[in-house]
Protein backbone atom coordinates (compact mmCIF):
# COMPACT_ATOMS: atom_id res chain seq x y z
CA UNK A 1 0.00 0.00 0.00
CA UNK A 2 1.13 3.32 -0.95
CA UNK A 3 0.61 6.57 1.17
CA UNK A 4 -0.70 8.38 -1.52
CA UNK A 5 -3.20 7.57 -4.36
CA UNK A 6 -4.28 10.32 -6.95
CA UNK A 7 -7.70 9.59 -8.52
CA UNK A 8 -9.68 11.94 -11.49
CA UNK A 9 -10.27 14.68 -9.71
CA UNK A 10 -8.65 13.66 -5.83
CA UNK A 11 -6.22 12.47 -4.02
CA UNK A 12 -6.26 10.15 -1.09
CA UNK A 13 -2.80 10.96 1.71
CA UNK A 14 -1.66 9.30 4.77
CA UNK A 15 -1.18 12.27 6.38
CA UNK A 16 1.69 12.77 9.59
CA UNK A 17 0.77 14.83 13.26
CA UNK A 18 2.32 17.84 11.33
CA UNK A 19 -0.94 18.19 9.45
CA UNK A 20 -3.31 18.34 12.59
CA UNK A 21 -4.42 21.70 12.32
CA UNK A 22 -5.94 20.92 9.27
CA UNK A 23 -7.51 17.40 10.12
CA UNK A 24 -9.23 19.76 12.86
CA UNK A 25 -10.51 22.27 10.43
CA UNK A 26 -11.92 19.35 8.55
CA UNK A 27 -13.43 17.67 11.80
CA UNK A 28 -14.80 20.80 13.23
CA UNK A 29 -16.62 22.41 10.14
CA UNK A 30 -18.46 18.99 9.99
CA UNK A 31 -19.02 18.13 14.06
CA UNK A 32 -22.91 18.83 13.51
CA UNK A 33 -22.73 16.28 10.52
CA UNK A 34 -20.78 13.62 11.66
CA UNK A 35 -21.39 13.37 15.23
CA UNK A 36 -25.14 11.67 14.80
CA UNK A 37 -23.65 8.44 13.03
CA UNK A 38 -20.15 8.28 15.61
CA UNK A 39 -19.82 7.30 18.62
CA UNK A 40 -19.66 10.16 21.58
CA UNK A 41 -16.05 11.73 21.22
CA UNK A 42 -14.27 12.71 24.48
CA UNK A 43 -14.31 16.37 25.69
CA UNK A 44 -11.01 17.43 24.38
CA UNK A 45 -11.81 15.43 21.12
CA UNK A 46 -11.76 18.91 19.10
CA UNK A 47 -8.41 20.09 20.28
CA UNK A 48 -5.31 20.18 18.15
CA UNK A 49 -3.47 17.95 20.84
CA UNK A 50 -5.66 15.42 21.07
CA UNK A 51 -5.96 14.90 17.05
CA UNK A 52 -2.14 15.57 16.46
CA UNK A 53 -2.17 12.39 19.05
CA UNK A 54 -4.10 10.35 17.23
CA UNK A 55 -2.57 11.30 13.79
CA UNK A 56 0.64 10.36 15.52
CA UNK A 57 -0.77 6.52 16.67
CA UNK A 58 -2.15 6.35 13.22
CA UNK A 59 0.86 6.95 11.29
CA UNK A 60 2.90 4.74 12.96
CA UNK A 61 -0.36 1.85 12.66
CA UNK A 62 -0.20 3.02 8.74
CA UNK A 63 3.69 1.81 8.60
CA UNK A 64 2.61 -1.57 9.69
CA UNK A 65 -0.42 -1.43 7.43
CA UNK A 66 -2.81 -2.35 10.26
CA UNK A 67 -4.62 0.80 9.91
CA UNK A 68 -4.28 3.53 7.01
CA UNK A 69 -6.20 6.87 7.32
CA UNK A 70 -6.15 8.52 4.17
CA UNK A 71 -7.31 12.31 3.79
CA UNK A 72 -9.02 13.12 0.94
CA UNK A 73 -8.46 16.36 -0.91
CA UNK A 74 -9.62 17.99 -4.28
CA UNK A 75 -6.29 18.03 -6.97
CA UNK A 76 -7.93 21.40 -7.73
CA UNK A 77 -7.35 22.02 -4.39
CA UNK A 78 -4.54 20.37 -2.01
CA UNK A 79 -4.73 22.96 0.82
CA UNK A 80 -8.67 21.53 1.88
CA UNK A 81 -9.49 17.99 3.10
CA UNK A 82 -13.26 17.04 1.90
CA UNK A 83 -12.98 13.39 3.05
CA UNK A 84 -11.44 10.53 4.84
CA UNK A 85 -11.30 6.93 4.19
CA UNK A 86 -10.56 4.44 7.19
CA UNK A 87 -9.13 0.74 6.34
CA UNK A 88 -9.52 -0.32 9.81
CA UNK A 89 -9.20 -3.85 11.24
CA UNK A 90 -7.17 -5.76 8.91
CA UNK A 91 -6.90 -9.73 9.53
CA UNK A 92 -4.66 -11.65 7.62
CA UNK A 93 -4.48 -15.43 7.48
CA UNK A 94 -7.77 -17.35 6.74
CA UNK A 95 -10.01 -14.29 7.63
CA UNK A 96 -8.19 -12.21 5.19
CA UNK A 97 -10.69 -8.76 5.39
CA UNK A 98 -10.91 -5.39 6.70
CA UNK A 99 -13.36 -2.59 7.34
CA UNK A 100 -14.14 0.56 5.43
CA UNK A 101 -15.13 3.55 6.60
CA UNK A 102 -15.43 6.92 5.35
CA UNK A 103 -16.64 10.74 5.89
CA UNK A 104 -16.96 13.66 3.34
CA UNK A 105 -17.50 17.43 4.00
CA UNK A 106 -21.15 18.61 4.05
CA UNK A 107 -20.03 20.67 1.07
CA UNK A 108 -18.78 18.07 -1.00
CA UNK A 109 -21.68 15.29 -1.33
CA UNK A 110 -23.85 14.11 -4.17
CA UNK A 111 -20.67 15.03 -6.20
CA UNK A 112 -18.99 10.97 -6.91
CA UNK A 113 -15.94 12.16 -4.73
CA UNK A 114 -16.39 9.49 -2.33
CA UNK A 115 -17.30 7.11 -5.12
CA UNK A 116 -14.06 8.05 -7.07
CA UNK A 117 -11.75 7.90 -3.98
CA UNK A 118 -13.25 4.72 -2.20
CA UNK A 119 -12.65 2.82 -6.13
CA UNK A 120 -9.36 4.34 -5.95
CA UNK A 121 -9.00 2.57 -2.92
CA UNK A 122 -10.35 -0.91 -3.44
CA UNK A 123 -8.21 -2.06 -5.64
CA UNK A 124 -5.41 -1.49 -3.79
CA UNK A 125 -7.07 -3.29 -0.69
CA UNK A 126 -7.37 -6.59 -2.96
CA UNK A 127 -3.62 -6.29 -4.86
CA UNK A 128 -1.63 -4.11 -2.53
CA UNK A 129 -3.30 -5.57 1.29
CA UNK A 130 -4.00 -8.32 -0.28
CA UNK A 131 -7.36 -8.77 1.13
CA UNK A 132 -10.41 -11.47 -0.01
CA UNK A 133 -12.73 -8.93 1.49
CA UNK A 134 -13.77 -5.54 2.80
CA UNK A 135 -16.71 -4.91 5.02
CA UNK A 136 -18.39 -1.90 5.52
CA UNK A 137 -21.11 -1.24 8.49
CA UNK A 138 -23.86 1.72 7.80
CA UNK A 139 -26.81 2.57 10.06
CA UNK A 140 -29.93 1.64 8.48
CA UNK A 141 -31.49 5.07 8.01
CA UNK A 142 -27.86 6.75 6.77
CA UNK A 143 -29.41 6.11 3.47
CA UNK A 144 -27.10 8.55 1.49
CA UNK A 145 -24.14 5.48 2.72
CA UNK A 146 -26.50 2.66 1.65
CA UNK A 147 -26.79 3.90 -1.95
CA UNK A 148 -23.16 4.90 -1.92
CA UNK A 149 -22.26 1.06 -0.76
CA UNK A 150 -24.94 -0.39 -3.32
CA UNK A 151 -23.61 1.67 -5.94
CA UNK A 152 -19.84 0.44 -5.39
CA UNK A 153 -21.10 -3.26 -5.80
CA UNK A 154 -20.59 -3.99 -2.11
CA UNK A 155 -23.74 -6.34 -1.02
CA UNK A 156 -25.71 -6.47 2.19
CA UNK A 157 -25.15 -9.39 4.74
CA UNK A 158 -27.90 -8.22 6.87
CA UNK A 159 -28.58 -6.45 10.01
CA UNK A 160 -26.33 -6.58 13.36
CA UNK A 161 -28.58 -5.96 15.84
CA UNK A 162 -27.47 -3.16 18.23
CA UNK A 163 -24.18 -3.72 17.26
CA UNK A 164 -22.64 -0.38 17.79
CA UNK A 165 -23.35 2.41 20.85
CA UNK A 166 -23.36 5.87 18.71
CA UNK A 167 -24.27 8.85 20.60
CA UNK A 168 -25.21 6.85 23.72
CA UNK A 169 -27.27 4.37 22.20
CA UNK A 170 -27.00 1.26 20.84
CA UNK A 171 -27.61 1.18 17.12
CA UNK A 172 -28.57 -1.41 14.58
CA UNK A 173 -26.08 -1.43 11.42
CA UNK A 174 -26.57 -3.11 7.98
CA UNK A 175 -23.35 -5.51 7.37
CA UNK A 176 -22.06 -4.96 4.08
CA UNK A 177 -19.26 -6.85 2.14
CA UNK A 178 -17.23 -6.56 -1.12
CA UNK A 179 -15.71 -9.82 -2.08
CA UNK A 180 -12.45 -10.44 -4.56
CA UNK A 181 -13.76 -12.80 -6.91
CA UNK A 182 -10.99 -12.92 -8.68
CA UNK A 183 -9.53 -13.99 -5.78
CA UNK A 184 -11.98 -17.44 -6.01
Amino acid sequence: MKFEYEAKRTVLKILDPGNAQMALEFLEKNRDFFEPHEPKKPENYYTKSYIETTMEYEYKLALKLALMRYWVFLKEDPSTIIGTLAVTDVRRGAASCCQIGYRFDKDHLHMGYATESIMTLVPELFTSLGVHRIEANVMPKNTDSVKLLERLGFESEGIARASVRIQGRWEDHIRYALINDSDM
